[in-house]
């Protein structure tokens, strides 16, 4: 829940001034999170006007960006490595913050989520909800309907927060995350609202887990991928791509460029364990990902800069391909660039 300091400091930051009244900081007092408050300011007529310059400097990045050093080439003895240590740090993740790890809102935090289980909870889900609107209507655009599907692939399906509505638009949903502790949440959570027996929920446990993916028509990845390092990322698309019947669908996003980003696979493994709690953020670039598209017989429908990331110094894309022609199963396990 919103309280007054969150409405006046609204006011302050994003229209830099004081509230007209009492009553008007009151009349925002109905609204249940802190993204709604500011979901409401941001569309109002003033902070339009106020930040006009800023509203149309969004709408794309320079294109006079400099080139960064990602490394995607690696060993089968290193991506286990990688994988290893992303397990580790989910693991962790997923015992101390399962919600606040998927959506990062303090009003998630376990300290928060346990004062008003049943309410947050509600509103946890339902934000899961309107991811699967957009995706209805990111389909719509290019003539394509879920009801055309019936095998759903979601990968990071986290606690099951889009996976309990995509549940009910597919015959069946074999959801992938990397932590034990939120396949167990999800799994809790779709017996509760009895969609458990359409879904299979499965654990990457290592990289065979991956390469052992079933076959199926429509995928699903929204705000996970870039939670791994390059190789890995390119090893997930490749085996996902690769399992995507002809005639299938994917849809999902990814950072494709970040300002002073760079990866080396020496530099990452050398380096200590992730702390408890810390997030890794990572970007795929554009050029390995159309490498994977040419390799994997997919064709690009559609491929859109979008804010899942909400930083001014990254890229992130929402993509849709189609799967055009039959591959042959593990041709490349990674893409150099």
């Amino acid at each position: 829940m919103i309280n007054k300091t969150d409405i006046i400091s609204a006011y302050r930051i994003l229209l830099n001034r004081e509230p007209e009244s009492e009553n008007v900081v009151n009349s925002y007092s109905k609204i249940s999170t802190l993204e709604e408050l500011y979901r409401v300011f941001i569309q109002s007529e003033e902070f339009k006007n106020r930040y006009n310059s800023l509203v149309k400097s969004s709408l794309a990045q320079p294109l006079d960006w400099p080139k960064i050093q990602v490394e995607t080439d690696v060993s089968s003895e290193q991506l286990e490595l990688m994988i290893d240590r992303i397990a580790e740090s989910w693991k962790n993740l997923g015992e101390s913050e399962p919600y606040w790890s998927v959506i990062s809102s303090e009003q998630f935090k376990t300290s928060e989520f346990s004062k008003n289980i049943e309410k947050t909870s509600e509103h946890f889900y339902s934000s899961g909800k309107r991811t699967i609107e957009l995706l209805e209507k990111i389909l719509a655009r290019l003539n394509l309907n879920l009801s055309n599907y019936q095998v759903c692939l979601e990968y990071g399906c986290g606690v099951g927060r889009v996976t309990r509505w995509l549940a009910e638009r597919f015959s069946r949903v074999v959801a992938y995350d990397i932590s034990t502790t939120h396949i167990n949440i999800a799994r809790t959570m779709l017996h509760e609202v009895g969609l458990l027996p359409k879904t299979q929920l499965c654990v990457v446990e290592n990289l065979s887990t991956l390469r052992n993916l079933p076959v199926y028509d429509f995928f699903l990845s929204i705000i996970v991928l870039q939670h791994n390092p390059p190789p890995i990322i390119g090893f997930i698309l490749h085996q996902l791509l690769d399992q995507l019947r002809v005639g299938g669908i994917g849809v999902f996003q990814v950072p494709t460029y970040a300002k002073n980003y760079s990866f080396s696979v020496e530099t990452y493994l050398a380096r200590a364990s992730n702390k408890i709690g810390e997030v890794e953020m990572h970007v795929f670039p554009q050029s390995a990902l159309f490498s994977l598209f040419n390799i994997l017989g997919c064709e690009v429908l559609e491929f859109r800069e979008d804010s899942w990331v909400g930083d001014r110094n990254w890229i992130s894309n929402t993509i849709v391909v189609k799967k055009v022609r039959k591959t042959v199963r593990g041709v490349i396990n990674s893409i150099s660039i």
